[in-house]
């Protein structure tokens, strides 16, 4: 693992990143998979994108418990859950609850 920071995502997702230097990948739906899996060997970050992240949930899933690469998911717009439901599916297998994301009435 040379590299550092890498963002997958589509052409206009990655803009921004891409601005301030960090690495940007952008498959085609069916080369994302491979594309993943060299990220994975490559940068000690990814940053990706829901839905890509969706595409390659299972490769996302193996390597959570290694110390690198760190994966975060990124949303893509308000609405999108997709994100926080993968977080508190970790945390509440790491620590056996999820009750630091339920909401205090």
């Amino acid at each position: 693992m040379e590299k550092e920071i890498v963002v997958v995502g589509d052409r206009n997702q990655v803009l921004l990143f891409r601005a301030i230097g960090a690495d940007t990948l952008s498959p085609k739906k069916e080369n994302v998979r491979k594309v993943f899996l060299k990220a994975i060997d490559e940068y000690k970050i990814i940053y990706i994108f829901s839905s890509f992240a969706k595409l390659v949930e299972n490769e996302i899933k193996e390597n959570a418990q290694r110390e690198y690469p760190i994966i975060t998911i990124l949303p893509e717009n308000a609405q999108d859950k997709y994100p926080q439901t993968i977080l508190e599916n970790q945390v509440e297998s790491v620590f056996g609850s999820g009750q630091i994301f339920k909401e205090k009435k």
